[in-house]
């Protein structure tokens, strides 16, 4: 059956996608140790064991952050999984997923990590967020303490919930 209806009202990006193929960059492929699949454009911690999972904690206290996970066209479907390495950038400028109100340009943002499965931001732990910061189980919000800085002067995408997020991190 051919196909007889289609958008014109694509996003500006996809989540996870290099949003400055010309600046400086630095991508490492640490191994998922989340357990599950990790999404595109959403912010990991780095777990003792070198792995990388998205951010949970039941206070304001995170384990580091290590960077966002990146679109890759030969990833498979829904994200990198679990155990496997996954395309992780710490210095350079991708598009990030954001939950609520998009920060503001040249903010370092909060980052949601619900720390159970039951609060109403459980589906968005290691995203960005404008929100103010929590330490309420299930929507937990953490100032980042750094290395991110939000570009809104240079992309939002509010169709898709995406901005740039210029980072800075240690390679």
């Amino acid at each position: 059956m051919p196909q007889t209806t289609y958008s014109n009202d694509y996003g500006l990006a996809i989540a996870g996608m290099i949003a400055d193929s010309a600046g400086p960059q630095h991508v490492e492929s640490p191994i998922n140790g989340e357990g599950a699949v990790l999404a595109p454009g959403t912010i990991v911690t780095i777990k003792s064991d070198g792995t990388v999972e998205l951010p949970k904690a039941t206070s304001s206290t995170l384990n580091p952050i290590y960077g966002v996970v990146l679109y890759d066209e030969s990833m498979p479907p829904g994200g990198w999984p679990a155990g496997g390495p996954v395309a992780v950038m710490r210095k350079g400028k991708v598009w990030c997923s954001y939950d609520g109100t998009a920060p503001g340009n040249m903010t370092v943002p909060n980052i949601s990590h619900a720390s159970d499965n039951t609060g109403s931001k459980q589906f968005a732990r290691g995203y960005l967020t404008a929100s103010a910061t929590s330490t309420t189980a299930g929507v937990e919000i953490t100032a980042p303490g750094g290395g991110i800085v939000a570009r809104a002067d240079q992309g939002v995408d509010t169709t898709n919930k995406l901005v740039i997020a210029e980072l800075n991190f240690p390679a």
